[in-house]
């Protein structure tokens, strides 16, 4: 579920925050409190709805709207309470759109994410599509992530896996044996990253700087999973892709293996995910702000 709404009529289906993101594997959810959600840096000011926007109270967007759904996605529309999520059947591949502005300065700056599913993967791929408008000075970073709680646990451990270069970092819970994470896509390198208590990489993003690049592996962390992309300050429209991943912890070594080589299947129309064993992809609608009554 991307983009969702906090109360959909029953807790079993909603996001942590409004505006956030929810993974459902396993029949549980897989982000915390805060959720996971994506932050635009322009300079020193930051902008989101979820994650450490929601953690440190940064500025919305000025709009976010779904402008397209297909095959198995579904989109619900602002305001409906919907009880009937988790029942979904409808399995198979989806795909949506979701596009991000924010006038800053008295400049128009966009995110474009598109987000696909192939049934029946462990896994969804993630495209994120940046423009800067003329004129722009400051230097523009894209962060995306916030609280993990895989397998609706909110303590884990961190862990980094590097396969031919291409580096996983995840959150493992053992109890639950359930894993949550993100997988580089070849070309699209993550240019920082954090794995580890939750919180602490917040200010840190609030501020528009970089994050540590570090991986906690303690057992019993409030744990948190954070990329990062820089685009420097140039005009134009840059794209970046990685892969999202969830699944149980005695198959991690084998799912990171077998992914393909690209981590995501070009050939689709980015945009989608799954939820839980079903396979169906939800999407919550357009709005124009987190903060409504």
């Amino acid at each position: 579920m991307f983009n969702g709404a906090e109360d959909l009529g029953n807790d079993t289906n909603t996001v942590s925050n409004t505006g956030s993101d929810q993974i459902f594997y396993a029949n549980t959810p897989q982000w915390c409190c805060g959720g996971g959600g994506l932050v635009l840096a322009i300079g020193g000011t930051t902008y989101g709805e979820a994650g450490a926007a929601s953690n440190e109270s940064l500025p919305s967007f000025d709009s976010i709207a779904v402008t397209s759904v297909s095959g198995s996605a579904r989109k619900i529309n602002n305001g409906v309470n919907d009880n009937s999520i988790q029942a979904l059947t409808n399995t198979g591949d989806g795909s949506a759109t979701i596009k991000y502005e924010i006038t800053h300065g008295g400049r128009l700056y966009r995110v474009t994410r598109v987000v696909s599913y192939v049934y029946p993967d462990k896994y969804y791929s993630e495209s994120y599509s940046v423009t800067i408008p003329s004129g722009n000075t400051d230097p523009v970073k894209l962060y995306y992530g916030g609280d993990a709680a895989p397998g609706g646990e909110d303590s884990a451990y961190g862990k980094f896996y590097d396969v031919n270069g291409r580096r996983f970092f995840l959150s493992l819970e053992p109890n639950s044996g359930i894993y949550l994470g993100f997988v580089e896509t070849p070309g699209s390198e993550f240019d920082h990253y954090f794995v580890g208590e939750y919180d602490e990489p917040y200010p840190i993003i609030a501020a528009g700087q970089d994050l540590p690049d570090t991986v906690d592996e303690t057992p019993d962390t409030d744990i948190g999973v954070q990329i990062q992309w820089n685009f420097g300050s140039t005009p134009g429209t840059y794209t970046r892709s990685m892969t999202g991943v969830s699944g149980f912890v005695a198959d991690v070594d084998s799912d990171v293996n077998s992914l393909p080589a690209t981590g995501m299947n070009l050939n689709l129309a980015l945009a989608g995910l799954a939820t839980g064993m079903l396979g169906a992809i939800v999407f919550a609608a357009s709005r124009s702000t987190r903060r409504f009554a």
